[in-house]
């Protein structure tokens, strides 16, 4: 696949989050590094580890492009990013209803204005033929292969974590951390999102071993979040 890939298109770019399955990608790519611009998004909140990891790949890399979100202006002004939405407690429920001690918000609505809308704008500005997306079928569904003149290609979709596994262990070297251990959410993204629990159960776990202050934080905001969740719903009658 990969060969046909490059026989079809001149601009191919790979976004690249620096998880597990992006990494297995990038390193697939290698025979055609000097035909692909690698394209990460920061968001501003990142973890230490994959500012240096990502450090390492720009250096190996010929072409890098960093894009920029903000989520600490969006976080001051939005709150957590949550799985569950009390709406009383988002900004705007906040300023319907009053203040509360906690301000949370979407986590698709941050995620749009730190990650995918930089990632729009970047498609928008460069209209590359091709997109390379490291998605697997066991993680997600499958998102279009083509819009805007613009194929999307998966060419691990069908990897079982067990192959990506296998082949980073055989070609990653250096560029494997602790965090490529998990089985999800191995790209980390931003250190204050407080969703997708369900999605990548083992976070806490990691925290709470890599960063301890981090994981007291988080804890004690699940605590009162969820206290707030159940609130909520225990004014429901039904």
């Amino acid at each position: 696949m990969i060969d046909e890939i490059f026989q079809r298109h001149e601009e191919v770019i790979l976004f690249y989050s620096g998880g597990k399955d992006s990494l297995a990608l990038l390193l697939l790519l290698k025979p055609y590094w000097n035909r692909v611009n690698v394209v990460w998004v920061d968001t501003g909140n990142q973890f230490p580890e994959v500012i240096e990891h990502m450090g390492k790949v720009m250096s190996m890399v010929p072409h890098f492009t960093t894009l920029k979100g903000n989520q600490p202006e969006y976080f001051q002004q939005n709150g957590f990013p949550v799985d569950v939405v009390p709406t009383r407690y988002t900004r705007f429920g906040q300023f319907a209803f009053g203040g509360k001690p906690l301000t949370v918000c979407s986590r698709f609505g941050c995620c749009n204005a730190n990650i995918w809308t930089p990632m729009r704008a970047y498609l928008t500005a460069v209209k590359p033929t091709c997109v390379l997306r490291a998605d697997r079928q066991t993680e997600r569904v499958k998102g279009p292969e083509n819009e805007d003149g613009i194929e999307f290609v998966f060419p691990i979709w069908e990897w079982t974590d067990e192959q990506v596994w296998r082949y980073l262990q055989g070609e990653a070297g250096d560029l494997l951390q602790e965090r490529h251990c998990m089985k999800h959410g191995t790209s980390l993204d931003c250190q204050t999102c407080m969703a997708y629990s369900e999605e990548i159960p083992e976070r806490l776990t990691y925290l709470k071993k890599e960063h301890p202050a981090l994981y007291e934080k988080t804890v004690r905001f699940y605590e009162s979040y969820k206290a707030v969740v159940v609130n909520e719903i225990k004014k429901i009658e039904v």
